[in-house]
């Protein structure tokens, strides 16, 4: 049996499901069309937990094939391989495999919660990495807290969410927080990215007072020259 060859057929099945909102009644379509959404959003979210097993599958799979080589060498391209997979970059895939690894070993609620539809990517890797600096233990305890129950964050927005898991790892480790943001603020950096029509992003990751000082400061400028 191939493993994909059941998603291309479900594949195959979303796409007639939106085919058929074009058949259907003027009055119909509002209500069809919102729950096709709905249902597209859970699916995916449930995919992406698939994705997830699937690549802990390929690196146990890698790491056991290699068994006869040195340890640092077991895991090594595997991320490259779940990026081409995903038609991502290899760093993209680093970090694909690496939120993989995490929540299926150590997130048991938060990939049930994906499996069911209702938790996305996105909030998996708010969880993993918000509680990065804790023990097992307590990772598990702000996993259970959050995931257990859909209704805990229900319509929570991004900001809240992630917010909340922060506090909740400053609760259960105050020391390890204050550790890792010490390293963040070492971490501290600009960057430049290209964009479109000639223009370029630049961006600069900062400590929450240094950042919102530059900013206000901008914006004091930028006033001044619309005024003037």
């Amino acid at each position: 049996m191939d493993p994909a060859a059941t998603l291309r057929d479900l594949r195959q099945q979303a796409l007639e499901a939106v085919e058929a909102l074009g058949r259907l009644e003027p009055g119909e379509v509002d209500a069809a069309a919102v729950e096709l959404i709905a249902e597209a959003e859970r699916l995916k979210n449930s995919l992406c937990a698939v994705q997830a097993q699937a690549a802990v599958a390929l690196k146990r799979g890698r790491v056991e094939e290699r068994a006869h080589l040195p340890k640092p060498m077991r895991e090594r391209g595997i991320g490259t391989e779940v990026a081409l997979a995903r038609r991502e970059s290899p760093h993209r895939g680093g970090i694909h495999l690496g939120l993989a690894v995490v929540v299926c070993r150590e997130l048991p609620r938060t990939l049930a919660a994906m499996q069911a539809g209702w938790c996305s990517e996105w909030r998996a890797l708010q969880i993993a990495q918000g509680t990065a600096c804790l023990s097992l233990a307590d990772r598990r305890a702000i996993d259970a807290a959050l995931m257990a129950d859909r209704s805990t964050t229900e319509g929570w927005g991004e900001r809240r969410f992630r917010a909340e898991v922060d506090r909740r790892a400053y609760a259960a480790a105050p020391a390890a927080a204050v550790a890792r943001h010490r390293k963040a603020v070492g971490e501290r950096h600009t960057s430049l990215r290209p964009a479109a029509d000639g223009m370029v992003r630049l961006s600069a990751l900062l400590p929450l007072s240094e950042g919102v000082s530059v900013h206000a400061t901008l914006s004091r400028a930028a006033d001044s020259a619309r005024a003037a």
